[in-house]
């Protein structure tokens, strides 16, 4: 049987044939893939430069203990992504750290502002209550440079060996800060136990509580400061 010069055979084909290719072009219409980019994962909302540490939890209390076995000092969540206290070891308030966006603030028992630390283009700033700078850190190569307030070396802080080294402005290795069961272990160069901060594992956040000849109070701010604001 014929249809318009066409036998039936020939017809089947040319439907099986158009078919086909519409079936093909959405395909040859998709823009071609590139075979070395990575795979796309859903956005995750933190802003580009974050540290991506571990979030402070809504309820804590972070235990700094030197030896091991005193607690020194404590700090604790009084509300949420707002105010912690430091308190002594025998619980007796010590200082109340307050959280803003871009800055903590120290203020004693008596609410006088005593430091704040304030969050820069590139790094940190910690100044005393009257805006006099003290110290001044910037990121380098995953570490950190900090310098005084006129701008000197102070010390530095490195990444090596899965944990992080605090040197002083001369390159002397004061203490090494690892995650250790939950906590923060610090070690002495020659591998003894220094301190520990327990219910906190990151050490990125734990190693300001041993920068060397600071206020222990701006040591805690730089903790909460890191964990809040960075």
């Amino acid at each position: 049987m014929e249809f318009r010069g066409f036998h039936m055979s020939d017809r089947r084909f040319l439907m099986w044939f158009l078919a086909c290719l519409l079936l093909l072009l959405p395909a040859c219409s998709a823009p071609p893939s590139d075979p070395g980019a990575p795979p796309e994962s859903p956005a995750s909302g933190s802003e580009a430069g974050s540290l991506d540490l571990e979030a402070p939890p809504a309820s804590a209390r972070l235990e700094f203990r030197m030896p091991v076995e005193v607690v020194q000092a404590s700090l604790e969540v009084d509300q949420a992504g707002q105010k912690w206290r430091l308190v002594d070891g025998g619980n007796r308030p010590l200082a109340e750290i307050r959280v803003q966006s871009d800055r903590v603030k120290v203020r004693d028992a008596q609410d006088r502002e005593l430091f704040k630390v304030k969050s820069k283009p590139n790094g940190w700033e910690l100044e005393d209550a009257t805006g006099n700078r003290l110290l001044r850190a910037r990121p380098r190569q995953g570490g950190w440079q900090i310098e005084d307030g006129s701008e000197a070396p102070f010390a530095r802080i490195v990444e090596r060996d899965g944990g992080l080294i605090l040197e002083d402005a001369r390159g002397q290795e004061l203490t090494r800060a690892e995650s250790r069961s939950g906590q923060v272990l610090f070690r002495d160069p020659s591998g003894g136990e220094q301190a520990v901060l327990q219910g906190l594992s990151d050490p990125r956040a734990a190693i300001w509580w041993r920068l060397p000849e600071t206020d222990p109070l701006a040591q805690a701010a730089l903790v909460v400061f890191t964990l809040e604001v960075r």
